[in-house]
C-alpha cells in the first residue's frame, strides 16, 4: 500500500563524503491522518554500492578481505580497540556504472580474481532511518588465489589483504567482532542458506 508523503523542502547541505541532505516533510500515518512537519537529515542520497561474496566451489571456501575502517575504530576504540574488519569485497558506483561491472572490477582489484560466474543476491538499505544509500549484493564463482598479497586501489590509498575462509568456519566467523558489518553478515547468512544449491549448480557448469 502506498501512503502519501508531502515534501515541503529538500536541500543539499554538503557534498563531502556521502553527502547530507535536509528534508522537511509530512507523511501519512497508519490511521490515515498526516503527521506534523518533521526535519530529516539524510546521508547518501543517490549513492549506490555493491558487495560481492567470492566463492570457490571446488575448494569450498570464500575469499574475504581485511582492512582498516574508521567507523569500526571509532565505535569500538573505547572498548576493544578494533578498527580492522573482515568483509566481502565492496565498491561504490559512479554515475552510469553498472553494478555487475563494478562487482567484477572490485573482485580483480581487491582479491586478484576474475569471476567465472556471478549471481545477484538482493538489495538492502544499510540504515533506512538516516541513510538513503542502496547496496546490491552478489555472489561470484572464483578460483581462490594461491598467494595472498596486500592489494587495493593506490589512488584511494586502499590497503586490503585477502583471506580465505573454509565454509565450515563461516558460522564461527559470524560471531566475531571483526565481521560485524551488515554487508558481510547478510551475504554470509544468505550463503549458508543457499550453499548446497549454489555449489551444486556451479560444479555442474
Amino acid at each position: 500500500m502506498c501512503r502519501k508523503v508531502e515534501i515541503l523542502k529538500h536541500s543539499r547541505i554538503t557534498n563531502v563524503g556521502p553527502g547530507m541532505d535536509h528534508l522537511k516533510l509530512r507523511c501519512e500515518k497508519f490511521d490515515g491522518h498526516m503527521s506534523t512537519t518533521q526535519d530529516y537529515f539524510v546521508v547518501g542520497v543517490g549513492k549506490r554500492a555493491v558487495g560481492v561474496l567470492a566463492y570457490d566451489p571446488i575448494s569450498d571456501c570464500v575469499v574475504l578481505v581485511e582492512q582498516f575502517r574508521v567507523g569500526a575504530y571509532v565505535s569500538r576504540a573505547s572498548v576493544e580497540g578494533l578498527g580492522w574488519t573482515t568483509e566481502i569485497v565492496m565498491g561504490t558506483l559512479t554515475d552510469g556504472e553498472k553494478p555487475e561491472a563494478l562487482a567484477r572490477l572490485e573482485l580483480n582489484e581487491e582479491i586478484g580474481c576474475e569471476p567465472e560466474d556471478i549471481i545477484e543476491i538482493f538489495q538492502y538499505l544499510p540504515d533506512p532511518a538516516s541513510n538513503a544509500a542502496l547496496v546490491q549484493l552478489f555472489c561470484a564463482r572464483v578460483k581462490a588465489p594461491k598467494t595472498l598479497v596486500e592489494r587495493g586501489n593506490a589512488y584511494e590509498q586502499e590497503n586490503v589483504r585477502p583471506c580465505i575462509v573454509s565454509c565450515e568456519k563461516i558460522p564461527n566467523l559470524l560471531t566475531e567482532a571483526s565481521c560485524a558489518n551488515a554487508s558481510t553478515l547478510l551475504a554470509l547468512q544468505w550463503f549458508l542458506l543457499n550453499r548446497t544449491k549454489v555449489r551444486h549448480q556451479w560444479l555442474l557448469n
